[in-house]
């Protein structure tokens, strides 16, 4: 996967989360997802892995920087796969937390 593809994901999956009813809030320098206020989600690009992960936790984890990886979505599947992916597994989990 090339290097523009791999920068448009965040901002495609930003705008399905949002029209999904979810928020946004900058928490210790990253930007997260929150469905209920409950747990909050980060997406990060993991260079050494060449894929895309899902951190969770609450409020109080993200601040400290000590949450959880959720879920890992690589490269290999390809932009769209990837995109279809995550969205799917924010539907599924992300919004029944």
């Amino acid at each position: 996967m090339i290097e523009k593809e791999i920068n448009e994901i965040p901002n495609i999956i930003e705008a399905k989360l949002l029209s999904l009813g979810f928020s946004k809030e900058i928490i210790n320098n990253k930007q997260c997802y929150t469905y209920t206020k409950h747990i909050y989600y980060c997406i990060t690009f993991v260079n050494e892995l060449d894929s895309f992960v899902i951190e969770d936790g609450t409020k109080k984890e993200a601040e400290k920087n000590i949450m959880e990886d959720a879920e890992l979505f690589s490269t290999s599947l390809g932009k769209n796969q990837i995109i279809r992916e995550m969205e799917e597994w924010f539907i599924k989990y992300g919004m029944t937390s």
